[in-house]
């Protein structure tokens, strides 16, 4: 990792909570020990962003929002706060590197039937908090914040 840091490189890696395997605390116990051995989380997430996403199964599907541009997204946002791949690439090549991503859930999975919610999904170790005001079913409703 201290080369591919070295050589500017930058990575984001997702996970479903609810995916049966590889276990979801595989992917944070990886970041937790690249942070151990790069200078802490702040150093690390110069190069290396996380979302776990919460209702997520194996790349998609389950019963949270789970679209964001990812392999089972058919039918992206196409843009950096949607697409995580879009925003992979505005990281690489402007700079801007993402704090959260917005996942939608359709409804039945299907985008013909309208969106049922969307959640922002924080880079770890932050996580999605309801604002206790707006509405839950809209991303805009929600924080990203660490644990306290």
């Amino acid at each position: 990792m201290r080369a591919f840091r070295s050589h500017g490189g930058k990575l984001l890696v997702y996970h479903g909570w609810n995916d049966g395997s590889p276990p979801p605390l595989h992917s944070v116990e990886y970041y937790q020990r690249v942070a151990e051995k790069m200078g802490g989380v702040e150093k690390t997430r110069e190069f290396y962003r996380l979302f776990m996403v919460p209702g997520m199964m194996h790349c998609g599907s389950g019963p949270g929002p789970n679209l964001f541009g990812n392999v089972m997204d058919l039918r992206p946002i196409a843009d950096p706060q949607h697409d995580i791949f879009m925003a992979l690439q505005s990281w690489v090549e402007k700079g801007v590197a993402p704090e959260h991503i917005v996942a939608t859930k359709y409804v039945e999975d299907d985008p013909s039937k309208g969106k049922a919610m969307s959640r922002p999904v924080c880079a770890y170790p932050q996580q999605a908090k309801w604002d206790g005001k707006g509405n839950v079913a809209e991303a805009g409703s929600w924080v990203c914040e660490a644990e306290k």
